[in-house]
Protein backbone atom coordinates (compact mmCIF):
# COMPACT_ATOMS: atom_id res chain seq x y z
CA UNK A 1 0.00 0.00 0.00
CA UNK A 2 1.04 3.21 -1.25
CA UNK A 3 0.43 6.12 2.02
CA UNK A 4 0.08 9.78 1.08
CA UNK A 5 -0.18 12.61 3.58
CA UNK A 6 -2.02 15.67 1.94
CA UNK A 7 -3.14 18.67 3.47
CA UNK A 8 -6.70 19.66 2.55
CA UNK A 9 -6.14 22.04 -0.07
CA UNK A 10 -3.57 19.87 -1.84
CA UNK A 11 -5.97 17.19 -2.51
CA UNK A 12 -7.49 16.82 -6.47
CA UNK A 13 -11.34 16.53 -6.97
CA UNK A 14 -10.77 12.92 -7.38
CA UNK A 15 -9.24 12.10 -4.57
CA UNK A 16 -11.35 14.71 -2.45
CA UNK A 17 -14.67 12.65 -3.98
CA UNK A 18 -12.99 9.11 -3.11
CA UNK A 19 -12.49 9.86 0.16
CA UNK A 20 -15.98 11.33 0.89
CA UNK A 21 -17.00 8.23 -0.97
CA UNK A 22 -15.64 6.23 1.01
CA UNK A 23 -16.34 6.88 4.38
CA UNK A 24 -20.02 7.36 3.11
CA UNK A 25 -19.87 4.34 1.77
CA UNK A 26 -18.85 2.83 5.63
CA UNK A 27 -19.99 5.15 8.18
CA UNK A 28 -23.26 5.56 6.47
CA UNK A 29 -24.51 2.85 4.67
CA UNK A 30 -22.72 0.01 5.53
CA UNK A 31 -23.33 1.07 9.96
CA UNK A 32 -26.49 2.23 8.62
CA UNK A 33 -25.91 5.53 11.11
CA UNK A 34 -27.40 9.14 9.52
CA UNK A 35 -24.77 11.63 10.27
CA UNK A 36 -23.34 14.38 9.13
CA UNK A 37 -20.06 13.09 7.56
CA UNK A 38 -18.49 16.69 6.48
CA UNK A 39 -18.48 18.55 9.80
CA UNK A 40 -16.43 21.23 8.60
CA UNK A 41 -12.73 19.96 9.99
CA UNK A 42 -11.30 18.61 7.14
CA UNK A 43 -9.76 21.71 5.96
CA UNK A 44 -7.91 21.52 9.32
CA UNK A 45 -6.82 18.20 8.92
CA UNK A 46 -4.26 16.35 7.56
CA UNK A 47 -5.21 13.67 5.10
CA UNK A 48 -3.52 9.92 4.94
CA UNK A 49 -4.24 8.11 2.17
CA UNK A 50 -3.35 4.68 1.37
CA UNK A 51 -3.82 3.42 -2.15
CA UNK A 52 -3.00 0.04 -3.98
CA UNK A 53 -2.75 0.12 -7.91
CA UNK A 54 -3.94 3.14 -8.28
CA UNK A 55 -7.05 3.17 -5.68
CA UNK A 56 -8.06 4.27 -2.55
CA UNK A 57 -8.50 1.19 0.17
CA UNK A 58 -7.83 2.97 3.78
CA UNK A 59 -7.62 6.83 4.90
CA UNK A 60 -7.58 8.36 7.99
CA UNK A 61 -7.39 12.29 8.68
CA UNK A 62 -5.12 13.61 11.29
CA UNK A 63 -5.21 16.61 13.49
CA UNK A 64 -2.93 18.57 15.69
CA UNK A 65 -3.56 19.23 19.11
CA UNK A 66 -6.73 21.97 19.53
CA UNK A 67 -7.77 21.24 16.26
CA UNK A 68 -10.51 18.46 17.10
CA UNK A 69 -8.83 17.29 21.05
CA UNK A 70 -6.40 18.79 23.28
CA UNK A 71 -3.97 15.88 21.97
CA UNK A 72 -2.89 15.46 18.64
CA UNK A 73 -5.28 13.22 17.17
CA UNK A 74 -6.45 10.86 14.64
CA UNK A 75 -10.45 10.21 13.26
CA UNK A 76 -12.55 8.59 10.64
CA UNK A 77 -9.94 5.77 10.69
CA UNK A 78 -11.79 3.76 7.48
CA UNK A 79 -10.60 0.75 5.29
CA UNK A 80 -12.30 -0.05 2.20
CA UNK A 81 -14.78 -3.08 2.48
CA UNK A 82 -13.00 -5.41 -0.27
CA UNK A 83 -9.57 -4.68 1.00
CA UNK A 84 -9.81 -5.76 4.76
CA UNK A 85 -8.15 -9.03 4.96
CA UNK A 86 -4.73 -7.37 3.84
CA UNK A 87 -3.99 -5.80 6.89
CA UNK A 88 -4.17 -1.98 5.85
CA UNK A 89 -6.06 -0.88 8.87
CA UNK A 90 -3.07 -1.79 11.10
CA UNK A 91 -0.84 -0.22 8.43
CA UNK A 92 -2.65 2.90 7.87
CA UNK A 93 -2.88 3.56 11.72
CA UNK A 94 1.00 2.96 12.26
CA UNK A 95 1.27 5.70 9.13
CA UNK A 96 -0.63 8.08 10.63
CA UNK A 97 1.10 7.71 14.27
CA UNK A 98 4.40 8.63 12.20
CA UNK A 99 2.27 11.53 10.30
CA UNK A 100 1.50 12.95 13.81
CA UNK A 101 5.23 12.53 15.02
CA UNK A 102 6.86 13.67 11.83
CA UNK A 103 4.47 16.61 11.14
CA UNK A 104 3.48 17.69 14.65
CA UNK A 105 6.17 16.87 16.78
CA UNK A 106 3.68 15.07 19.06
CA UNK A 107 3.84 11.62 21.06
CA UNK A 108 0.50 11.98 22.67
CA UNK A 109 -2.24 11.21 20.69
CA UNK A 110 -6.01 10.69 20.99
CA UNK A 111 -8.85 9.18 19.34
CA UNK A 112 -12.61 8.38 19.88
CA UNK A 113 -13.05 4.58 19.05
CA UNK A 114 -15.87 2.35 18.45
CA UNK A 115 -16.35 0.26 21.06
CA UNK A 116 -16.50 -3.26 19.62
CA UNK A 117 -12.72 -1.78 18.07
CA UNK A 118 -11.15 -1.08 21.52
CA UNK A 119 -8.72 -4.04 21.34
CA UNK A 120 -7.36 -3.39 17.73
CA UNK A 121 -6.68 0.41 19.04
CA UNK A 122 -4.93 -1.35 22.05
CA UNK A 123 -2.63 -3.33 20.15
CA UNK A 124 -1.46 0.14 18.40
CA UNK A 125 -0.40 1.28 21.73
CA UNK A 126 -4.11 3.03 23.24
CA UNK A 127 -5.35 3.14 26.08
CA UNK A 128 -8.59 3.45 26.93
CA UNK A 129 -9.33 7.21 28.38
CA UNK A 130 -12.69 8.16 30.93
CA UNK A 131 -16.20 6.61 30.25
CA UNK A 132 -17.78 5.15 27.25
CA UNK A 133 -20.61 7.61 25.72
CA UNK A 134 -22.64 7.45 22.61
CA UNK A 135 -21.40 9.33 19.42
CA UNK A 136 -24.42 9.46 16.45
CA UNK A 137 -26.14 6.45 18.36
CA UNK A 138 -22.90 4.35 18.50
CA UNK A 139 -21.25 3.06 21.61
CA UNK A 140 -17.59 4.97 21.51
CA UNK A 141 -14.93 4.94 24.28
CA UNK A 142 -11.84 7.81 24.32
CA UNK A 143 -8.41 6.56 23.95
CA UNK A 144 -4.57 7.51 23.88
CA UNK A 145 -1.48 6.39 23.08
CA UNK A 146 1.64 7.48 24.64
CA UNK A 147 4.50 6.80 23.01
CA UNK A 148 6.91 6.09 26.46
CA UNK A 149 4.52 4.32 27.73
CA UNK A 150 5.57 1.22 29.69
CA UNK A 151 3.15 -1.83 29.08
CA UNK A 152 4.10 -5.27 30.19
CA UNK A 153 7.29 -6.10 31.90
CA UNK A 154 9.22 -9.67 32.35
CA UNK A 155 10.38 -10.57 36.01
CA UNK A 156 13.17 -8.35 37.86
CA UNK A 157 10.82 -5.65 37.62
CA UNK A 158 9.41 -4.21 40.67
CA UNK A 159 6.36 -2.14 39.76
CA UNK A 160 3.33 -0.58 40.86
CA UNK A 161 -0.02 -0.44 39.18
CA UNK A 162 -3.63 1.61 39.27
CA UNK A 163 -6.89 0.27 38.01
CA UNK A 164 -8.47 2.76 36.02
CA UNK A 165 -12.20 2.61 34.60
CA UNK A 166 -11.27 0.27 31.65
CA UNK A 167 -10.35 -2.29 34.44
CA UNK A 168 -6.74 -2.84 33.24
CA UNK A 169 -3.74 -2.33 34.79
CA UNK A 170 -0.88 0.27 34.04
CA UNK A 171 2.72 0.67 34.85
CA UNK A 172 3.42 3.49 37.56
CA UNK A 173 7.28 2.69 38.65
CA UNK A 174 9.79 0.18 37.20
CA UNK A 175 12.88 0.29 38.95
CA UNK A 176 15.78 -2.20 37.75
CA UNK A 177 18.70 -3.73 40.77
CA UNK A 178 21.15 -3.69 38.29
CA UNK A 179 23.64 -3.89 40.31
CA UNK A 180 22.36 -7.70 41.41
CA UNK A 181 21.71 -8.34 37.70
CA UNK A 182 25.09 -8.73 36.31
CA UNK A 183 25.57 -11.22 34.16
CA UNK A 184 23.53 -13.87 35.76
CA UNK A 185 20.18 -13.38 34.62
CA UNK A 186 18.68 -12.11 30.55
CA UNK A 187 16.89 -8.56 30.16
CA UNK A 188 13.27 -9.52 29.42
CA UNK A 189 11.69 -6.69 27.19
CA UNK A 190 8.11 -4.99 27.14
CA UNK A 191 5.85 -6.75 24.79
CA UNK A 192 1.85 -6.57 24.15
CA UNK A 193 0.67 -9.06 21.69
CA UNK A 194 -3.50 -9.01 21.21
CA UNK A 195 -5.54 -10.20 18.07
CA UNK A 196 -5.92 -7.48 15.45
CA UNK A 197 -9.71 -6.68 14.35
CA UNK A 198 -9.77 -4.25 11.28
CA UNK A 199 -13.14 -2.01 10.23
CA UNK A 200 -12.97 1.98 11.03
CA UNK A 201 -13.87 4.78 13.81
Amino acid sequence: MKITVKSFGALNTEELYDILRIRSEVFVVEQECVYQDVDGKDQKALHVIGTRKGELVAYTRIFKPGDYFEEASIGRVVVNPTERKYGYGKEIMRASITAIEKHFKEDVIKLSAQLYLERFYHTLGFDQVGDGYLEDGIPHIGMVRRKNKVRNCGPYFLYNCVKLNSNRFFVRKVNIFQHIIGKLIMTFSCYNTKPVRVHST
